[in-house]
């Protein structure tokens, strides 16, 4: 019976063990980046592919999963998306047959070398030149926020391009009546648009306006966003620049 009791411990212990080092091994992580572009109106500020990489921080998270995703507002809800992955650390050194210590950074190279050829083929402002009748912007930025929500992805960004002008059938911030602000608000919370959770997902709002009266109506309208966002345990920056993101 001692003998028994005393391997039982013995087991025990050698268990306990295994899990404590399971526990400290930090696991890879998942990044998502979502960029969204409006083509509905002319734009002085498009996406650029560098300032959205950094948001990899690939030096401090070499063996992450990263996926990036690039899709447009337009006049229509249904818009092309384009988008690529690179898996972990963990799968992708499964590829390396040859023992290459650079293999993970060549991943990482080509992976970035796909994002720029995405944001470059979206980011035409020849695109732009003409207005369209009709723009899409709270079903397209709510629909990635749903697809960002139901993500994995331990962090999670979704950048917008947009000066968040709705004119759809949910409201119509053209028409000179009544605050869009509120009619922005409304429409979002009438249709049930938002997910009730946005924890780890930050949402930057990037727009320069070229006057005080467009600048007062894009921080209106964008403190909506801001605040149904952060109610739901996101976090929301607005800047008038394309330069560089907050991590």
């Amino acid at each position: 019976m001692k003998t028994s009791i005393f391997l039982l411990t013995m087991i025990l212990f050698v268990a306990g063990c295994d899990t404590g080092k399971q526990a400290k091994e930090p696991l890879p992580g998942s990044i998502t980046v979502s960029a969204i572009r409006d083509v509905t109106d002319k734009h002085r500020l498009w996406p650029i592919a560098n300032p959205l990489l950094r948001l990899y921080s690939s030096k401090e998270n070499p063996d992450a999963e990263y996926q990036f995703r690039l899709r447009t507002i337009s006049d229509k809800v249904l818009t092309p998306v384009s988008s690529c992955r690179l898996p972990d650390g963990i799968t992708t050194e499964k590829e390396n047959k040859e023992d290459d210590p650079q293999f993970r950074k060549r991943n990482i190279s080509a992976f970035y070398s796909r994002v720029r050829e995405i944001v470059n083929e979206f980011s035409d402002p020849e695109d732009s030149l003409q207005s369209l009748k009709n723009s899409e912007c709270i079903r397209t930025i709510c629909d990635e926020l749903v697809q960002l929500a139901a993500s994995a992805s331990t962090r999670k960004y979704l950048v917008v391009f947009s000066d968040l002008n709705e004119k759809s059938d949910l409201c119509d911030v053209y028409n000179g009546q009544g605050n869009p602000a509120k009619a922005i608000e409304e429409a979002i919370l009438k249709k049930s648009l938002l997910p009730d959770r946005l924890e780890t997902i930050t949402v930057i709002f990037v727009f320069d306006p070229v006057d005080r009266e467009q600048d007062q109506k894009y921080r209106e309208i964008a403190q909506v966003y801001k605040q149904l966002i952060e109610k739901r345990g996101g976090r929301v920056f607005i800047q008038a620049d394309n330069s560089s993101y907050p991590l």
